[in-house]
């Protein structure tokens, strides 16, 4: 532990967590390794002797405290059971590798010297968050690829029960009959027609590349579930017609819808007012005509994103 605690009080001390990388400037060959006993509270070394720069070699087991460019102290240090390699979940026993702020002190804990490091920058989180979103797509991939014929009997039969409108009639593989393939296959024969469809089809195309990454980055941005929500649907109606209105008004009102929705995100959608005004005027359009423009394949996209954040930040 270390013998006079080098922060300052601010905690605007830098820390430089390294796999082997050298430090500025290299330590002299003298420099020796305190022991302190760890019952020992420390006082705050005086403000013109307290570390600006602290540089962890995770290679070495070894911490320097600098001020500047000259160092102070040195110690050696114990890592988790598997520090190598940068950090990417709770629970892998790895150090984090780059750099981050001091950014508290705890000291009233038992570990009485222990520091908050701001882990996970924004460079950690994006980092994880695709780590995590293509993982978990690889999965479903892996999942879709071994569905059986139950699996769209299942299906079929949930469908049916649901009772959705606009389905219309299939010439092979019509959710009226019982399936004969497996049900991802029933899926590629709808994907031309039907967007949920052409989502089990790609393995959550435009959930994973359109709307997950939207709503990631919206929630990042401190938006509320409510606006980023919004911001989602809002974004995949915008880039893709909605299947569920062109089975039902047709493809040119589709497209027409989508090109609505394209005018909101231009105008700002919900991060400004003239945004916010434009997307009550497309909840209108939307309404009118006894919901016959009712943008339900896009609602489906937009909860798999949703079900795709949670898994991904549970993970």
């Amino acid at each position: 532990m270390i013998g006079r605690w080098a922060t300052a009080g601010g905690m605007v001390a830098i820390l430089l967590l390294t796999g082997c990388a050298e430090p500025p400037p290299a330590p002299p060959p003298e420099a020796v390794v305190e022991l302190v006993d760890w019952r020992t509270v420390p006082a705050l070394a005086p403000e013109a002797e307290r570390a600006d720069y602290i540089w962890v070699d995770k290679s070495e087991r070894l911490m320097i405290l600098y001020r500047g460019a000259d160092e102070l102290r040195r110690y050696r240090i114990a890592l988790g059971a598997a520090p190598a390699g940068h950090k990417f979940r709770q629970g892998d026993e790895r150090t984090p590798t780059g750099r981050y702020r001091i950014e508290w002190r705890n000291a009233n804990s038992i570990a009485h010297l222990s520091l908050r490091i701001s882990y996970p920058n924004a460079v950690d989180l994006a980092r994880a968050a695709a780590a995590g979103s293509s993982d978990l797509r690889r999965t479903l991939a892996r999942e879709l690829d071994e569905t059986t014929v139950q699996d769209a009997v299942d299906v079929y039969a949930a469908i049916r029960l649901a009772a959705p409108g606009g389905l219309g009639e299939a010439g092979e593989q019509d959710v009226g009959s019982e399936p004969t393939v497996p049900l991802l296959e029933t899926m590629r024969l709808a994907a031309d027609r039907d967007g949920v469809a052409r989502e089990y089809a790609t393995a959550f195309q435009v959930t994973f590349d359109v709307g997950l990454p939207t709503l990631r980055a919206a929630r990042d941005e401190a938006l509320s579930w409510d606006d980023a929500i919004v911001e989602t649907f809002l974004k995949v109606l915008s880039a893709h017609p909605d299947t569920h209105i062109a089975r039902r008004a047709g493809p040119e009102r589709a497209a027409r819808v989508s090109e609505l929705a394209s005018d909101v995100v231009e105008a700002g959608g919900v991060r400004t007012g003239p945004g916010r005004t434009a997307v009550t005027r497309l909840d209108a359009e939307l309404r009118h005509d006894g919901h016959g423009a009712n943008p339900g394949t896009t609602a489906d996209l937009t909860a798999a994103s949703i079900f795709a954040l949670l898994v991904e930040t549970r993970s």
